[in-house]
Formats: C-alpha cells, sequence, structure tokens
C-alpha cells in the first residue's frame, strides 16, 4: 500500500474510489480543495499539488501505481494512445516553473511516493546525483534505479517482446524512437535483456 503523509492536520494518500468511500482520515472536501491544472496533451485528466490524478471522464480519482522501486507511476489515455508516466514529473510539469530548463525533478526529502509540489524541485543530472549522496540514499545509475527513469524492468521486457511499431511503442511509452529501437536491439538496459535468448 502506498504511504500516507500528513499536510496541514490532513491525513491523505494516492486516492482511489474505495478511498472517498470507506477511510474517514481523507476528507473529499479536504481534497478537492487542492490546486489542480489540466494535464498538458492530455485534456481529460487534470493534477492537483499532492499528486493525485482525476479522469474528467471517468468522473473520479485514477489509481496509481509504485513499481518495483518504489516510484509512483499512472497510465494516461488519449483517443487511442495510452501512455505511462512518473507522476512527480506531470507535477512538477505542471505547478514548477523550469526557469532554467533543468531536465530531471529531484524528491527534496528523498522519499519516492511524496510527490508534493513542495517535496519536488527541477534539478540538473548532476545536482540530482549529488543530493541523492548527500541525504544518504543507495541509487544505482542502472535502469529505473535511476530516480529519473521512465522506465519499469516490466516495461523494458514488454517493449523488447513486442511486435508494434516503434512509432506505436514510442507513444505508449513516452519515450523516443530511438529509445526503443536501441532496447530492441539490446544497446539499452543490457542488465536486463543480456539474460535474454534471441
Amino acid at each position: 500500500n502506498l504511504e500516507y503523509y500528513t499536510n496541514n492536520n490532513i491525513s491523505f494518500k494516492y486516492l482511489k474510489e474505495e478511498d472517498l468511500k470507506n477511510n474517514k482520515s481523507i476528507n473529499i472536501d479536504d481534497i478537492l480543495q487542492y490546486e489542480r491544472k489540466t494535464i498538458t496533451n492530455f485534456n481529460n485528466y487534470s493534477i492537483d499539488i499532492m499528486g493525485n490524478i482525476y479522469s474528467h471522464n471517468r468522473n473520479k480519482y485514477m489509481k496509481l501505481k509504485e513499481d518495483v522501486y518504489g516510484y509512483v507511476r499512472v497510465s494516461l489515455s488519449n483517443q487511442n494512445n495510452k501512455s505511462k508516466f512518473n507522476v512527480h514529473r506531470l507535477v512538477a510539469e505542471a505547478f514548477i516553473p523550469n526557469v532554467h530548463t533543468k531536465k530531471e525533478v529531484n524528491h527534496k526529502n528523498g522519499i519516492k511516493t511524496d510527490n508534493r509540489v513542495e517535496n519536488l524541485e527541477w534539478v540538473t543530472s548532476s545536482e540530482n546525483t549529488k543530493h541523492s549522496f548527500n541525504i544518504g540514499l543507495n541509487i544505482s545509475n542502472k535502469g529505473e534505479k535511476n530516480g529519473m527513469s521512465k522506465l519499469t524492468k516490466d516495461d523494458i521486457l514488454e517493449i523488447y517482446h513486442s511486435n508494434e511499431t516503434s512509432i506505436t511503442l514510442s507513444k505508449k511509452f513516452n519515450i523516443d524512437r530511438k529509445s526503443i529501437n536501441r532496447i530492441k536491439r539490446k544497446e539499452r538496459w543490457k542488465h536486463i535483456l543480456d539474460n535474454i535468448s534471441n
């Protein structure tokens, strides 16, 4: 289960429909007071400053999923396209100005599921690495263990074995076609793919 946090005496977590009905510690009126913005290129979804994502088509909060390394991800659909995103990056893109065009998003307190806007900041790769060492995180630069990775191990295996075109996979996983092709050729994520027989 995803962790609870407390902010201004309000207990909350990443929401599921049953949470809103059954958990008395969650006040839906408080949740709806959080500032929300439409997600770029996915106008039927909005995201709030806590990292909760609301589907306007379904009139409910989206189910968010932790990957094996603790980062929260979500699948969004736009017409016939379905893409996966890191929630902390969606929050940063919606609410935090990226004045210096930095490429990565850092969790200030090191808690990967704490995607509150005040816990996030845009950083360079070197700033992100330096911060991880300063707060004692034991991270690897390989694959999804890197905090900015867009893909999980399951994603990599799905891409590698898929018969879909690189264009389709690129849209589905929200990465460029060059990366898709490098995975297919085992030029990326070798620590996973080298153990797979052709």
